[in-house]
């Protein structure tokens, strides 16, 4: 029989889609702010005519400022979005919390841990299936029974095996799933079926034993893996403190306590701009206040910048250039934070529970979609008035939070076929892949924007500028927003690509129909990933204590460094062959130090398709290339030191693309770049940004093909032209890290910017490479070049 709780949950959500009809019945139906943009998107497409060139200037805002339905009253307002999010003023459309969707959020967007058996989808998710209570909202399992239903998580690391006659303590099966008529049933997971076998009717989601998390339930079949509970334990799920414990759950965001049963500070962007409540990324305004940060009021005006209040205005207050930051949907930004579950997962910045401080966090490879957002949001740089505009920045939290641990933790979100197959003969598995989820994500974003506003149709998305931050991010990016400007870390520009990660959920020509759809024209022959001059490299983020000690103090000069070549990382052993082209396993079989090598006839794989085999002849380990000063290992504790006692530091690729780079110049190493046909870091934007020097000036090339020949080149260099390379390594390393990120320390942020070469930083260069795009696309020149060399004190 269902929970009482369960039967008025469902009365609850029938009421409430009751009253939901109710009110949109009685809301205004005037949309004629819908018949202004569309009229406005017909007018843009047709001014560009065939060959005709788009306009990208500055626009008129009132073709698109939303004007308020008549009769409009502040009661509306109030009740416009049914407490279930924040009423966009200009757009006149809600912006939801987690759970909720639509214009007025009026749907329900459940993200249910355990979906009901449904024959036409295979199993989808992967993470959230939750033996006990699903805060249905966020997608998070709690143990049943304590006396809130959100307290103690119970994650996935900490799932119980169960057998299919298995029950909660409160009657309900081991992994409920409640069906439309309110009955509860076995969630779809897979059990073993076949009757011979001794662990037929289980399913081991965990390596827990059921009582070592619920205790012993009467009727429970006994565990297969029965042992008792650790001296002193008690069960994970008890509702009494206890030390010791039978697995680790942290709290998820916006909780804390011994139990998770108290609210903590949370992170939002530009903390809600200090005029809403922070719900784990979503801001609920203050009356009056509006946009996804509360900066925006009704009456027009807009909260301070905390860079004003700090009395300490970034460097790149002094460009002429702006960019209007879209206000999307929940679905692309918010919901994501909410959704993510654990404390600082994909953030730049965070807060921690025990002090309510915020913190530099390095929570994600490609934490800069949140570093950015937060900037821009917070830059004078940004304009609420879009007439104003060069450019047009649209936020999607694509890799740092939807790519992982988003997508395929739970069923939703999932775009795409209802019917989901894992049928591995060709396309009828797609959109599966993760990969493939985010590319419909973006597709949807950018349905948004062209309905939503004019510009993209005005311009035809070439002012626009999207983030494309995953390993192979830009060719996964679909055609249709390829003529946007894409910053990057993978600056892949290859005529003819090939998938070079060997993570397959993101192989973006693995599917023909799928890459023929939305991506490019035929598999067979796929187009660049990455354009040249007009799509950007940029440096990842990492944090200050990565970089910090390093600028304020003066690396040893070449001359004075003992080792010639060095290389810190993952060698491969446990990946798929094609691992970083193969190139740090060649280079470590040829440079390893026979010393403190094992010599070996091949070298450790995952699996190599070629050979059939997880040891590959054709990469024998035998150190026959090894010089004194050479060094090429697995990761280090010494990085630090090392990377500063070489004179070249090489940069292999990763799974995509790798920091090593940035890792070099940091420690005023000379990095040696070893990756064909791809563009690093901010390459181009030195010269853009008039500064007189590029890539050649600090960094040396070596030919994949010529990787055998890599210490003989590098010996060859004459010791004025490494004291050349090394000098403008120091000139150009402040770029390639992130010192103007916000900050509510003003303290710490004063100090950052004082680091090094005060002022500079990759914002700065970023900005300044921006300018250059506008200006080029603009028929005039509407304003002046940011000065870099006046910034060098």
């Amino acid at each position: 029989m269902p929970s009482l709780a369960a039967v008025a949950g469902v009365l609850g959500l029938a009421l409430t889609s009751a009253t939901d009809a109710a009110e949109q019945a009685r809301r205004p139906q005037d949309r004629s702010w819908r018949g202004t943009r569309a009229r406005v998107a017909r007018r843009g497409r047709g001014r560009r005519g065939r060959g005709a060139r788009p306009s990208t200037g500055p626009r008129d805002a009132s073709v698109w400022v939303t004007p308020r339905p008549a009769g409009s009253a502040a009661q509306r307002v109030a009740d416009a979005c049914h407490g279930r999010g924040v009423l966009h003023r200009r757009l006149d459309e809600c912006r939801c919390s987690a759970g909720w969707a639509g214009r007025w959020c009026e749907e329900r967007d459940a993200r249910r841990c355990n979906a009901p058996v449904n024959p036409r989808q295979d199993l989808f998710n992967r993470e959230s299936l939750c033996a006990g209570h699903c805060d249905e909202d966020r997608g998070i399992c709690y143990c049943a029974g304590l006396a809130t239903p959100t307290q103690r998580p119970l994650p996935f690391q900490c799932r119980p095996e169960a057998h299919l006659t298995t029950r909660l303590p409160d009657g309900r099966p081991a992994y409920p799933a409640l069906t439309q008529s309110g009955r509860w049933e076995m969630a779809r997971v897979y059990f073993e079926t076949d009757r011979a076998s001794p662990d037929y009717g289980w399913h081991a989601a965990g390596s827990r034993p059921f009582d070592h998390i619920y205790g012993e339930v009467a009727g429970n079949p006994r565990s297969r893996h029965r042992r008792p509970l650790p001296a002193g334990a008690l069960p994970f799920c008890s509702p009494l403190l206890h030390e010791k414990k039978v697995c680790y759950a942290g709290c998820p965001e916006g909780r804390t306590g011994p139990l998770c049963e108290a609210r903590s500070r949370s992170f939002c962007l530009r903390d809600c701009s200090g005029r809403g409540r922070c719900d784990a990324g979503f801001c609920w305004c203050d009356a009056g206040w509006f946009g996804i940060d509360c900066s925006e009021h009704a009456a027009g005006r807009e909260a301070p910048r905390l860079q004003q209040q700090q009395r300490l205005p970034s460097p790149a207050a002094r460009s002429q250039l702006r960019l209007y930051v879209y206000d999307m949907p929940s679905e692309f930004t918010t919901r994501n934070l909410q959704w993510r579950g654990a404390h600082a997962a994909g953030l730049s910045r965070a807060i921690d529970p025990a002090s309510n401080q915020s913190y530099h966090n390095a929570g994600s490879l490609y934490a800069m979609e949140l570093a950015l957002h937060e900037w821009l949001l917070d830059s004078p740089l940004r304009t609420a008035d879009p007439a104003q505009a060069h450019l047009y920045y649209v936020p999607v939290y694509l890799s740092s939070l939807f790519m992982y641990p988003i997508v395929k933790y739970a069923d939703a979100p999932y775009y795409g076929r209802s019917a989901r197959t894992f049928d591995e003969g060709g396309d009828a598995s797609e959109p599966t892949q993760r990969s493939q989820q985010g590319t419909l994500l973006l597709l949807r974003a950018l349905r948004y924007i062209q309905g939503a506003y004019p510009f993209w149709n005005a311009s035809g998305g070439a002012d626009h500028v999207w983030l494309m931050l995953h390993d192979e991010g830009p060719c996964f990016a679909p055609r249709a927003i390829r003529p946007s400007i894409l910053l990057t870390h993978y600056g892949y520009w290859a005529a003819s690509p090939r998938a070079w990660g060997t993570f397959d959920d993101d192989h973006f020509l693995r599917f023909p129909g799928f890459y023929r759809r939305y991506l490019g024209d035929d598999p067979r022959t796929p187009g660049a990933c990455f354009t040249r001059g007009k799509d950007l490299v940029i440096s990842p983020w990492k944090t200050p204590t990565f970089w910090l000690r390093q600028l304020r103090s003066t690396p040893p000069a070449a001359a004075e460094r003992p080792g010639l070549a060095f290389f810190a990382g993952d060698l491969g052993f446990h990946r798929l062959s094609g691992y970083s082209h193969d190139l740090r396993q060649r280079a470590h079989g040829l440079f390893c130090d026979p010393s403190t090598t094992k010599k070996s006839n091949c070298t450790p794989v995952a699996y190599n398709k070629e050979c059939d085999c997880e040891c590959r002849p054709d990469i024998p380990i035998d150190c026959s290339l090894w010089r004194e000063g050479v060094t090429i290992t697995a990761h280090t504790r010494r990085y630090h030191r090392q990377l500063r006692e070489h004179q070249f530091c090489l940069a292999f690729p990763g799974d995509g693309w790798s920091s090593r780079v940035l890792d070099a110049v940091v420690h005023g190493c000379v990095p040696v770049i070893i990756q064909d046909e791809s563009e690093m870091f901010f390459e181009g934007a030195f010269e853009a940004a008039q500064l007189g020097l590029d890539y050649a000036d600090f960094s040396l090339r070596v030919r994949e093909a010529d990787l055998a020949s890599l210490v003989r080149i590098l010996e060859a260099v004459s010791a004025e032209r490494l004291a050349s390379l090394q000098r403008g390594v120091l000139r150009v390393r402040d770029y390639f890290v992130w010192k103007d990120v916000y900050n509510p320390d003003g303290a710490d942020r004063r100090s950052l910017l004082s680091a090094g070469r005060p002022g500079h930083d990759g914002f700065l260069l970023l900005v300044a490479a921006l300018e250059d795009r506008a200006l080029r696309l603009l028929r005039k020149r509407p304003f002046q070049r940011l000065n870099l060399t006046s910034f060098i004190p």
